[in-house]
């Protein structure tokens, strides 16, 4: 669509995102007198719009969200037809969300958001979570408002410090005039909580498991579950089987790790009430820390990730230094509406926030608990969150396009560039010290974090949530796994045996033992390393690679 085409009283200004139904841009809200306003408009496709079942569907989402008014939601106010194209205008917010930030803390700061930011955005998330929890109708009878689609792509973060929570478009609700198909699960892994996936119904607290997850990616800087293996992921889910946050990194404070756990319990009745009760734990952990739950401090940490760097601009877009993009594949018409972000203008990434599981025919008997079985491998532990996924709208199924593809082994000459730091494994009664670690690296540009590789254990029974907090998980694995860490000089995508795992610093990425192809690449700068690496069972390899040295 043009710039300064208008749509009802929007013109547009430019576009902020795209996808197989249908688009969002920035526009402009033109009204009597030359009053203006700044709007992300969601406009559908024009054959969408004809077909009755997709309308009825977004008419439900248009109605619900307009219902909606609160400081910590996304609002949105006004929706229309107009030469046969649906529309919803909704608040437009300076800023980015919150996968956003959590990549650019790590790039930037080389380090995790500081626990308080967390937590402040998380009390804030539960703000507006409750309020609409606690919709109810003009005969005050609650309208059962579910969000279900909690995750970090969803929680909106302004340059002031504001927290919103963006998307209400899949939330189960009385106000909807169709139900969701049977064997059509709504939701994304890894924040997907285990009643939606065995469609047993769900309430406010299958919100607070999806909040619980973000929070526990947040902390350690690897998603609850694996995404990468779909019925494996399916599978942990349904039997809560992941690591602790301490388990991953000690220095997680009990306590907080202990709110987060009871979120995540596998049945709801072991989750918190309503999302005020976890707010007050949360608020009452912030107390005892001396942490400020303020937007200001938020801010500035904003402000400070900013700096220095011209990947933000200053209406807080975020300029992409992705290679071009493989266009979404074309959507049937029976998909649910498109819900991807809608009222800030976001980079378009390849994350795990967009990775549906919003199930077609082809997948729907994954879901199906009965036909899972017992769980037989050892748990996904890969550390990060970056896949090589094409962005997805909800309502199709993500398309997996990996980016980094194996290449021709080049001369090993490249490894002068290369310093690797091998560490022998650590006694299973006291992980490495940070100290201790840190004290084996050669220093260089950008030092790589120490990371704690578990120890094997043996393998449990089927875990219960509640036991879980009280005493250690014993995780099982697979027989001497290998870990390799890199860090480079400058950032790059981090390629391994063909699959693009993340951005550096890569920490304690699981690997098996033996031979892998490596490729480091930066797009912005034009650089390419290839190398082979060996690793022995039970090894954490530290790699740390200047992009620029001898070829």
């Amino acid at each position: 669509m043009d710039r300064g085409k208008i749509i009802s009283r929007y013109r547009i200004l430019d576009r902020i995102a795209d996808g197989g139904m249908g688009e969002v841009y920035r526009a402009k809200m033109e009204t009597l007198g030359g009053a203006e306003k700044v709007v992300a408009l969601k406009v559908v496709r024009k054959d969408l719009a004809e077909n009755d079942e997709f309308a009825s569907l977004f008419i439900d989402e248009a109605r619900l969200a307009m219902g909606l008014s609160h400081a910590n939601i996304v609002q949105s106010f006004d929706a229309g037809r107009i030469d046969n194209q649906l529309f919803l205008a909704m608040e437009y917010v300076s800023g980015f969300h919150l996968g956003d930030l959590l990549q650019a803390s790590e790039r930037h700061l080389g380090q995790p958001i500081p626990q308080r930011h967390l937590i402040y955005i998380a009390v804030e998330v539960l703000k507006g979570l409750d309020y609409a929890h606690r919709r109810v109708d003009t005969d005050d009878r609650s309208l059962g408002i579910v969000h279900r689609d909690v995750s970090p792509g969803n929680i909106l973060i302004s340059f002031e410090g504001e927290v919103k929570v963006a998307d209400f478009g899949i939330a189960k609700s009385a106000l909807r005039s169709r139900r969701t198909t049977a064997g059509r699960v709504k939701g994304k892994l890894p924040y997907i909580a285990p009643e939606q996936l065995r469609e047993s119904g769900v309430d406010r607290r299958t919100d607070l498991y999806s909040l619980g997850s973000v929070m526990y990616e947040a902390l350690t800087d690897r998603w609850l579950v694996d995404p990468n293996d779909t019925e494996r992921a399916i599978q942990d889910v349904l039997q809560g089987r992941f690591a602790t946050p301490r388990e991953i990194d000690a220095d997680i404070p009990e306590a907080l790790e202990a709110i987060v756990l009871r979120a995540l319990s596998t049945e709801p009745g072991g989750r918190y009430p309503t999302a005020p009760a976890m707010r007050q734990e949360l608020e009452q952990y912030a107390l005892s820390e001396g942490y400020l739950l303020s937007s200001a401090d938020l801010a500035d940490f904003l402000a400070e990730i900013c700096s220095g760097t011209d990947e933000w601009t200053a209406v807080g877009m975020s300029r992409s230094t992705e290679p071009p993009r493989p266009s979404s594949p074309s959507p049937s018409n029976d998909a649910g509406p498109f819900n991807d972000l809608l009222g800030a203008q976001l980079r378009k990434l390849d994350t795990a926030d967009t990775y549906s599981v919003f199930t077609t025919d082809e997948v729907s008997g994954a879901l199906d608990p009965s036909a899972l079985g017992a769980s037989t491998g050892d748990l996904p532990i890969r550390r990060g969150r970056r896949l090589g996924w094409t962005l997805a709208f909800v309502g199709l199924v993500a398309a997996a396009v990996v980016f980094g593809l194996r290449g021709p082994e080049e001369p090993q000459s490249e490894a002068s560039a290369i310093t690797e730091v091998q560490e022998q494994e650590p006694p299973t009664e006291a992980p490495t010290t940070e100290k201790t670690a840190a004290a084996n690296l050669e220093e260089v540009a950008a030092p790589i974090e120490p990371i704690r590789p578990p120890a094997p254990e043996e393998v449990p029974s089927r875990p219960k949530r509640t036991k879980r907090r009280a005493t250690a998980k014993v995780i099982p694995v697979a027989a001497e796994p290998a870990f390799v860490s890199v860090n480079s000089d400058p950032w790059s995508y981090v390629v391994i045996d063909g699959e693009r795992i993340r951005a550096t610093p890569l920490r304690g990425h699981r690997v098996t033992p033996g031979r892998h192809q490596v490729i480091l690449r930066n797009p912005e700068a034009g650089l390419e390393r290839r190398f082979e690496i060996e690793v022995k069972p039970g090894e954490s390899k530290r790699l740390s690679v200047d992009l620029r040295g001898s070829q």
